[in-house]
């Protein structure tokens, strides 16, 4: 092997590894994107959650106790 034929096979290293870099990139981004969707989805759903307990739940408690209170 000579060194023309080593350093043509480094380049062509070199170049599949800036276009394997490229698509790496491209799909990490694309991930990124979809996790943060789903976060954000999780934020509301914890929100919903906290709200309904803070808020519906104790309301549906009274309701519930002073029904069977009534019904004794």
């Amino acid at each position: 092997m000579n060194e023309e034929t080593i350093l043509e096979r480094l380049n062509n290293l070199i170049m599949d590894n800036k276009e394997e870099h490229k698509n790496i990139l491209a799909q990490t981004t694309k991930t990124n994107g979809s996790v943060a969707d789903i976060q954000r989805w999780r934020y509301i759903c914890t929100g919903v959650i906290l709200l309904m307990n803070v808020f519906f739940v104790p309301i549906i408690l009274a309701i519930a106790i002073q029904w069977i209170l009534k019904a004794l």
